[in-house]
């Protein structure tokens, strides 16, 4: 056993998946989790980790100095070239966390029935303070166990055989208020592990056929708000525990958020609103911000918004019921008054469930932010409704906001964008529109346009190429209705 007569050997190693006189490594490995899990080990073990030739495009021919030119005409695997940028290359520029052996601990998984899992590969290291731990199954079956002790090991400067735990070897303090964040490298997601469980009863390990971890961005944090996010998060992992923590944080404004919208969207919204405004006002006080809502103004603006008498029935058909659009204009009200750390996207949904609304896709609302109807630059009037219908549609076509929230895809050569998000957005503009609109000619006029983005839907047959007609009847021309 290296470990047991010198660690420092490991530096000496040179590890690889395959040389001139074996099968490449895609015939001895394959191409999929068998493969990866081992190159994960290759790239992450304390030694000198080597590529062979064609390994890395998925290459099939053996190769040798004996062979002057390929036999075969192989081109690279992309696919397989790409997960290699995904899950190898990123370790391979971590190299100086993996090569080091001063840290270096390799650990038994213990089996629920008291034996150690031969099959599983566990082991940690540290250098200048960041740990790592990874985890890789070699088998078909799947695994559970637990990893708490390293396998021993000879401390050179003691003079003696040694074994750590996994909290030392990931160097926790592990007191009462620790825990311990880290992140998994290949989905990218963050867990929340509370420290003084891992000192105590080490780190349950449940892997899937040849699945493998790599566990990195290790810190320990204090607080006992990190105990309600790890209740909250069940052991599962997130994009971010911080940004989680944030959210936890803001619940009560969400909370206040999603009430707010509820309201709006209320048959009773004129009695509601004005007591979900003074509890958000509250809320948002708790967070020392302040929000300024008009709540008597709010309400004019939520019965403008919900109304269907501008649209003739064919356009009103295509729009969101009225308790929508009024949550729309509520929800762009919370927003406007919120600052932009506090603006919880989860309570404007939130607030559309609790009213029994399919809540907006995700990005339509901020993408119907802004004026419907804009006085264009140097020009004295509006132009026609179809025209200002146009140029609002024309400002999607090079935003990335707009295809996501849109669903822009692909399908046989064509882009194509989805009814329902359009409908939405078609929906929030129009509430905006109404909302903002006080005069008769100003609500008709929004209406006229409204009615364009519609005609737009039907012309375009759904086609994103189409949706905004290259046409213009000119910076010139304008709405006759719109002259004095």
């Amino acid at each position: 056993n290296v470990l047991e007569f010198d660690p420092e050997i490991l530096k000496r190693f040179v590890n690889f998946m395959n040389n001139p006189d074996e099968e490449t490594a895609a015939a001895q490995f394959g191409k999929d989790g068998k493969y990866f899990g081992v190159a994960t080990v290759m790239a992450t073990m304390p030694g000198l980790p080597m590529f062979g030739h064609g390994q890395i495009e998925g290459y099939g021919e053996k190769y040798g100095m004996e062979f002057r030119r390929p036999k075969q005409d192989e081109y690279p695997d992309q696919w397989l070239v790409d997960r290699h940028r995904r899950e190898i290359f990123p370790l391979l520029h971590r190299r100086a966390q993996f090569a080091e052996v001063g840290e270096f601990l390799l650990y038994d998984v213990v089996a629920p029935e008291g034996h150690v899992n031969e099959d599983v590969l566990a082991y940690s290291n540290r250098v200048d303070g960041a740990a790592s731990l990874v985890l890789f199954h070699n088998s078909w079956a799947d695994a559970a166990g637990r990893v708490q002790r390293s396998v021993g090991y000879r401390d050179k400067g003691a003079g003696e055989m040694r074994t750590r735990t996994l909290a030392e070897g990931l160097g926790l303090r592990a007191a009462d208020d620790d825990w311990v964040v880290l992140r998994e490298h290949v989905s990218g997601l963050e867990y929340l592990w509370r420290s003084r469980d891992v000192a105590e009863r080490g780190f349950e390990v449940r892997l899937g056929a040849f699945e493998y971890r790599v566990y990195v961005d290790v810190r320990e944090v204090q607080g006992a708000e990190y105990g309600h996010l790890a209740e909250r998060l069940g052991g599962g992992g997130v994009a971010s525990i911080d940004a989680e923590l944030q959210s936890l944080r803001l619940e009560p404004l969400r909370q206040a958020v999603a009430d707010f919208v509820a309201a709006a969207a209320a048959d009773s919204y004129a009695a509601a609103v004005p007591g979900a405004a003074r509890a958000l006002r509250a809320a948002a006080r708790e967070h020392a911000a302040d929000v300024a809502i008009d709540d008597r103004l709010l309400v004019a603006r939520l019965t403008a918004a919900g109304s269907s008498a501008p649209f003739d029935s064919d356009v009103a058909a295509r729009l969101a019921a009225p308790g929508w659009r009024r949550a729309a204009v509520a929800a762009a009200a919370a927003r406007e008054a919120l600052p932009d750390w506090a603006r919880p996207r989860e309570g404007i949904s939130a607030g559309f469930r609790a009213a029994g609304l399919d809540p907006p896709p995700p990005g339509i609302l901020e993408l119907a932010a802004g004026p419907l109807d804009e006085l264009p630059a140097g020009a004295r009037r509006r132009p026609p409704a179809k025209v200002a219908a146009r140029r609002r549609l024309a400002r999607l076509a090079g935003d990335r906001q707009a295809r996501e929230a849109l669903g822009v895809n692909h399908h046989e050569g064509v882009e194509w964008y989805g009814r329902e998000p359009y409908r939405a957005f078609v929906s929030a503009l129009a509430a905006q529109a109404l909302a903002g609109a006080p005069r008769k000619r100003e609500r008709d006029r929004a209406a006229r346009i409204i009615a364009e983005l519609a005609a737009a839907e039907d012309r375009s047959g759904y086609r994103w190429d189409q949706l905004a007609p290259a046409e213009n009847r000119g910076p010139g021309a304008s709405d006759p209705a719109d002259r004095p």
